[in-house]
């Protein structure tokens, strides 16, 4: 999207339910194109419906952005696979059970033949085939995560909650950030689907962490983790043996307690060698600066709305940043040293993640 005049299209995962933590209220999966007007400044068009889905509170793309999927967060949680055409046009592929309640998160391997699924309620991790068009199939293997070792006393970590499914690039294996358990879980993956735990690579976080999001930096040697519960964000550097803690930062201002926050969503940018991360309740925005041998923190900055959730980096140097709770999607330039300048604000209905398309 570098040349003056290129378009771009975000695709919007919402709620389109209410729910205990959240007035959902879109129609579905949404899309908008992001775009340069006369002014030469781009600003996001109005999101308009793609597909009809419910819930579709995460979404995934294929590298070459012909295939969609997406979460139904329900009860009886669902994935929903789509054909996306040259006009940005979802067509249904099918969809199959999630085999868990709630699903939270989906990961592609690097053949983009096997979708993981994260059930954050059910405490269960699915592996969906995909055929030759990219329709997903019923599940291969189906993995429940054990009980909690180290009862904190908090609710969230009374049990296992899947949050996040990465397959490694380098190793291939299947990482699993649970926020009930403290850990990033460690999977090896059979060609024909079947979960098989490692626990001896298993990466034990400190107790009260509830990881729930991950971000690998361009060397795919660093791992980054951001805490949803204790508001930090974890560096984890690969090892023979597996991935290990190396260090963490706090995402709040020194000396201020996390009463009522929790941390979401977790970029990394290479271009600036920065993390940004989102905390929910206080509605900021940090700014880690990875370059050195420790994390430091560099600004914690407001995000623009309430509830920051997903958020997207854009191949001409933005941050885009959805805000669930009163329907902006907010943007902001990023100068050169990587700081976020508010750029635009725009009204979408129960943003929760963004997905674009260059």
């Amino acid at each position: 999207m570098g040349a003056e005049g290129s378009v771009m299209e975000l695709l919007i995962g919402t709620y389109t339910e209410r729910k205990a933590f959240v007035d959902g209220h879109a129609p579905g999966l949404l899309a908008a194109t992001w775009e340069a007007p006369a002014s030469g400044e781009r600003r996001i068009g109005e999101a308009r419906l793609a597909a009809k889905s419910v819930n579709p509170s995460w979404v995934a793309r294929t590298r070459d952005g012909a295939r969609v999927y997406c979460t139904a967060e329900l009860e009886n949680g669902r994935v929903v696979g789509f054909a996306r055409g040259d006009a940005g046009t979802l067509t249904a592929l099918g969809e199959q059970d999630s085999h868990g309640a709630d699903p939270a998160h989906l990961g592609l391997d690097a053949d983009e033949r096997l979708l993981a699924v994260a059930n954050y309620s059910g405490g269960t991790i699915a592996i969906l085939p995909l055929d030759a068009d990219g329709r997903p199939g019923a599940a291969t293997s189906v993995h429940t995560q054990p009980a909690p070792v180290v009862p904190t006393g908090r609710a969230e970590q009374e049990s296992a909650h899947p949050h996040h499914v990465e397959f490694d690039p380098v190793t291939g294996q299947l990482l699993v950030a649970d926020l009930g358990l403290d850990r990033v879980c460690v999977f090896d993956v059979t060609g024909d689907g079947v979960l098989e735990p490692r626990p001896e690579r298993d990466v034990v976080l400190p107790p009260g962490t509830g990881p729930r999001q991950l971000a690998f930096d361009e060397t795919q040697s660093r791992l980054f983790v951001i805490g949803e519960l204790g508001n930090t964000v974890h560096e984890l550097r690969r090892t023979a043996g597996g991935f290990q803690v190396h260090g963490g930062i706090g995402t709040l201002p020194p000396g201020e307690a996390g009463d009522g926050d929790s941390g979401a969503a977790l970029l990394y940018s290479a271009a600036h060698s920065r993390l940004y991360a989102t905390t929910r309740g206080r509605d900021t925005v940090t700014i880690i600066d990875t370059s050195g041998p420790e994390l430091a923190r560099v600004a914690v900055i407001p995000s623009g709305g309430r509830t920051p959730r997903g958020a997207t980096l854009t191949p001409d140097g933005r941050l885009i940043v959805a805000h669930q709770d009163d329907d902006a999607v907010v943007v902001f330039d990023l100068d050169p040293d990587g700081m976020p300048v508010p750029a635009d604000r725009t009204t979408i209905a129960s943003p929760v993640c963004l997905v674009g398309f260059y």
